[in-house]
């Protein structure tokens, strides 16, 4: 199952992730063409933003790790985390169309 992750309440976050991957489930084709097209968006963007910010992006939207940890896993501040997430998500939205 594939859902969009929710960071703070009210603020959808633009990625879809796997619920369990431990179950097997066959994706609509709705989602599949979301997943597909939501990778195409990633694809195009990632080359946009140096690697320690991806990585924060990436840390905290999709493993879900708190701003803090990742600060100091990357040796940065929590700030610099809550920052880089969201210009990701800002560029990542914009590339989608869903600007709001």
């Amino acid at each position: 199952m594939w859902y969009w992750c929710r960071q703070h309440p009210g603020h959808r976050s633009a990625l879809l992730v796997e619920d369990d991957p431990a179950e097997p489930r066959e994706p609509s084709d709705e989602t599949t063409a979301e997943a597909r097209l939501l990778q195409r968006a990633v694809d195009n963007i990632r080359e946009l933003f140096r690697p320690q910010s991806w990585k924060a992006f990436w840390r905290t939207t999709v493993d879900g790790l708190s701003a803090p940890g990742v600060a100091r896993e990357r040796g940065i501040s929590p700030d610099a985390v809550r920052v880089a997430r969201w210009r990701v998500l800002h560029r990542l939205r914009k590339e989608l169309g869903d600007e709001a």
